[in-house]
């Protein structure tokens, strides 16, 4: 009864902490957009007539956040690469509506691994860590919807600062890597090696998300503009990974199910085209 009423606190905790963190990037994003309207009332310069929205293609550094930075969790990530395909189309002079890809790499923290006495699980073999070597890095994908609003920060409106928010799903692929194990035998006066893997495994469900954009747009001329932008994306429920694969050179294998609350920030510099 104990264990039961352990774990429904622990729900309602998550549930909290979502919705909190949910409130905060709303809030942020009602004063942009507040103040993008202030500035529309004064706002009496005239617009290219040849606009009607654009797309750019930004990449740069990601960060990852959550679970898959833990240094409790299995394949704990560090640093990576984060890539945004975005399209924007005005609905009006300052909002309009936009959608983006996302895809993110996280690097495989080798030395993380290297330092533990265990890897993802209980070793299934004996002995001293001696070797780490990753076969799969971690993959987030993102496709997301929403709004933004765009503020000129320059009298000739070739520099604008825009914020986005926008809600989709997601889907990921765990890491997959490999731990060589040194064993000495007494007996023989020798050292063998042994290898445990963790085979790379695709999320089965695809978790609601949501992302906060916030970036500046310059535009070149009438048909290029240059882009840095600023993404904050987060799942609103936890990605879970199925039948995770572990085997050894014992041919000894098991299975495990991995639930994990995912989420990076990106810097990402990039080029986009007026249409």
């Amino acid at each position: 009864m104990s264990l039961s009423i352990h774990k429904n606190k622990l729900k309602k905790l998550k549930r909290s902490n979502l919705t909190t963190k949910f409130s905060k990037v709303f809030v942020l994003f009602i004063l942009c957009l507040m103040g993008s309207a202030l500035n529309a009332q004064y706002d009496s310069l005239t617009q290219n007539t040849r606009y009607s929205g654009h797309m750019i293609l930004t990449a740069g550094y990601a960060k990852p956040l959550e679970d898959i930075a833990s240094r409790s969790t299995f394949g704990s990530a560090k640093h990576g690469v984060g890539l945004q395909f975005l399209v924007q189309i005005p609905l009006s002079k300052r909002f309009g509506l936009c959608a983006a890809y996302d895809r993110a790499w996280f690097y495989v923290d080798e030395d993380e691994l290297f330092k533990r006495s265990s890897t993802y699980s209980s070793p299934q073999i004996s002995g001293e860590m001696s070797s780490v070597s990753v076969n799969q890095n971690w993959i987030v994908n993102g496709l997301n919807i929403g709004g933004f609003a765009s503020l000129p920060l320059s009298q000739n409106q070739k520099i604008n600062f825009e914020t986005r928010l926008m809600f989709g799903t997601s889907f990921a692929s765990s890491p997959g890597f490999s731990c060589t194990y040194a064993t000495f035998s007494p007996s023989l006066s020798a050292v063998s090696y042994k290898t445990e893997s963790l085979f790379s495994s695709k999320s089965s469900n695809v978790p609601v998300t949501f992302l906060l954009g916030l970036g500046l747009r310059i535009n070149l001329d009438p048909d290029w503009c240059l882009a840095l932008n600023f993404d904050y994306l987060n799942v609103l429920q936890e990605t879970e990974f199925d039948e995770v694969e572990i085997r050894n050179t014992l041919n000894q294998t098991s299975t495990t199910t991995k639930n994990m609350d995912l989420g990076y920030y990106t810097f990402k510099l990039g080029i986009g085209k007026f249409f």
